[in-house]
């Protein structure tokens, strides 16, 4: 059996490349491209109600729901005929009755909620944790960003199969030119404790080398961003040609994260041609496959340290080794594996 012929991919927020960038956004644009062949494809994100419309040069239509009444929309779309793929957002589920399929791009936390649910940013799509475990148990198989992840889900859903689709690279970060160094050594992240900004600044007597910071505050931890402030930073950069931009300056990207659903800084700053360092743990075992990726045990400071003045040692990154990285994670090997879990929900729901 083929892919729905009318299918939904609802986003967690109303991203859209030219006007929000950022999110997951790439992610469900280059599955909604890739997809748009066989299928009749609408992307959805909970905001501000925007009707249905179209990019230039996009193949699909987006459009922007209030979350108050998305879950109702959904269901009745469902009703209509329609595919509804929900990424993240699990309570967007709950009144459609039709063909699903939930996709988790990060591991469960009972502690905040997620999947589907962030601390501080109160959604009327929210589930407390016993209603997010009955709702994800219900779809029988869900697509995950990564094996970690997999293997974190199978502990706590555990009526659930597991498809892993890797996110995608984008294609500009393998081509991106490379310019003259202006940042030899970057954290780039969120800023959120699991991504280690502060476990730098609390070791920072132990690093040989300087080294500045380039935050996304957006869904960050304030305590954070506070500690960071007297640091040297790097105005972030969300969309896919400003983070390119970024990357192409950059010679060693520094990826302290841990519990990481999959690490895509790790993965397009290789691709861009940066070596990267990083904990060796979490989703960052798959997105740190490239050769010139470094993972050291987590939380090991001289490890780290090592790790980072051999990266700056060893020079630039040869164009095979960019091509490598950025095959690995092609938009199309995602594609084919989302299909591929699409195909899958479509016969076990006939």
């Amino acid at each position: 059996m083929d892919t729905p012929a009318r299918l939904v991919l609802v986003q967690t927020a109303d991203w859209d490349p030219l006007s929000r960038p950022g999110g997951f956004e790439p992610f469900v644009t280059a599955l909604a491209h890739g997809l748009a062949s066989s299928s009749d494809v609408l992307v959805v994100g909970p905001g501000k109600d925007r009707p249905v419309y179209r990019n230039s040069g996009e193949l699909f239509s987006r459009q922007t729901i209030d979350p108050h009444s998305l879950r109702r929309t959904l269901a009745l779309m469902s009703e209509q005929g329609w595919f509804i793929a929900v990424h993240n957002l699990v309570g967007a589920l709950i009144e459609v009755t039709g063909p699903t399929s939930l996709m988790l791009h990060g591991p469960p936390n009972m502690a905040n909620g997620l999947p589907g649910r962030l601390r501080g940013f109160e959604s009327p799509l929210d589930l407390d944790w016993s209603e997010t475990l009955t709702e994800v148990q219900r779809h029988g198989s869900v697509a995950v960003c990564s094996a970690y992840v997999a293997e974190q889900s199978s502990r706590v859903f555990t009526t659930s199969e597991f498809d892993v689709v890797h996110p995608p690279v984008h294609p500009l970060f393998g081509s991106v030119l490379r310019q003259k160094s202006q940042h030899d050594v970057l954290w780039v992240g969120r800023t959120v404790k699991r991504k280690g900004l502060d476990w730098l600044i609390e070791n920072k007597e132990h690093w040989s080398f300087p080294w500045q910071w380039s935050g996304d505050e957006y869904f960050g931890d304030n305590s954070v961003a506070e500690i960071a402030k007297s640091l040297p930073s790097v105005p972030a950069g969300r969309g896919v040609v400003e983070m390119a931009d970024l990357f192409s300056k950059t010679s060693v990207v520094l990826c302290p994260y841990l519990d990481e659903g999959f690490g895509m800084v790790v993965a397009e700053a290789a691709a861009s041609g940066c070596r990267v360092v990083a904990f060796g743990q979490g989703g960052v075992v798959e997105s740190g496959r490239a050769e010139h990726v470094t993972l050291v045990p987590p939380g090991d400071v001289v490890a780290f340290n090592d790790a980072v003045c051999a990266a700056l040692a060893a020079g630039p990154v040869s164009q095979d080794g960019r091509t490598q990285a950025a095959s690995l994670y092609s938009p199309e090997n995602s594609v084919l594996a989302y299909r591929d879990h699409l195909r899958r929900r479509l016969d076990v729901l006939k």
